[in-house]
This record gives structure tokens, sequence and C-alpha cells, in this order.
């Protein structure tokens, strides 16, 4: 019996734009509510994985709606059974 690797043949960047809140209980629920509406949640195919504490923007969000720009503060990775999952949070 071969003992291969297993493969991993797919990938997508999961891009994650939100203000952190390091201290929950010190922020009122309302304005946690309002944090929540502005940020932004997408899956995409991106050609290279941005790298903590560079700057990306999303154009085609609309700026007034959701937060679409910002700094990437951590970068997580997922490896699933057929895809390897890269969650890009980043910080307005």
């Amino acid at each position: 019996m071969e003992n291969r690797p297993h493969e991993v043949n797919d990938c997508v960047h999961v891009i994650y734009i939100h203000m952190q809140d390091d201290y929950p209980t010190s922020r009122s629920k309302q304005i946690q509510e309002r944090q929540f509406e502005f940020s932004f949640w997408g899956e995409f195919r991106l050609p290279k994985t941005p790298c903590l504490g560079e700057e990306i923007s999303l154009e085609f969000v609309q700026q007034n709606v959701r937060y679409n720009r910002g700094v990437v503060t951590r970068v997580q990775h997922e490896i699933r059974p057929e895809v390897q999952r890269i969650i890009i949070y980043v910080h307005p």
C-alpha cells in the first residue's frame, strides 16, 4: 500500500472586514449592532494571499453601505478534505 499525501486542489479566500472589539463588555449593544451592519464578508479566488499589515480595498463594495477597505490583521488557514480556505481578517 502506497502512503501518498492527501491532495487538496482547490483554494478559496474569505475576506472579513470588521471593527475589532477587544472590550466587548465596554461597548453598548447598539454600537455593536451598527458595526456588524457595516461589516463585510465574501469569498474570492485570489492569485495571491494578502499578508499581515497590507492594506486591501474592495472597490466594488459601496463604501457608504459596508466597510470596503482596511489593513490585514490576521490570516487563518483551514484545510478541508477538498478545499483550503484562507480567512483574511481586515480592520477598516
